[in-house]
């Protein structure tokens, strides 16, 4: 947002501000990943000792997993297909005419919320 208070004609302002954000989201973005893969890490250590101590539960665990990241690829699917089936006619032109469906439109942005 800091952008927009600036004028495009003062290059010198736009190029320092520029520099700025781009180094705070370079910095946001490193720190992110950093602290992602730590997580990761002691998770999978975390896992990794409870199938040690648990031996009879690695099936049912490794059943329940891949039924949870199976499930995880398909749902945003249908969540994000349906808003889509709705304002994809919404918005089409007809003849050259400007679409006139403002219900199918709030109908899908209704859906996309939910």
């Amino acid at each position: 947002m800091k952008i927009k208070v600036y004028k495009y004609n003062d290059l010198n302002i736009n190029n320092k501000v520029l520099s700025n954000i781009k180094v705070k989201i370079v910095l946001k973005v490193v720190f992110f990943f950093i602290v992602t893969y730590i997580l990761l890490i002691i998770f999978w250590i975390f896992l990794g000792c409870f199938c040690v101590v648990y031996k009879n539960t690695q099936i049912h665990l490794l059943y329940n997993v891949s039924l949870s990241f199976a499930l995880s690829f398909i749902t945003p699917f249908f969540v994000y297909l349906f808003p889509g089936i709705f304002r994809i006619p919404s918005l089409k032109f007809t003849k050259g005419k400007r679409p006139n469906r403002p219900v199918m439109f709030k109908l899908s942005k209704i859906l996309q919320m939910l």
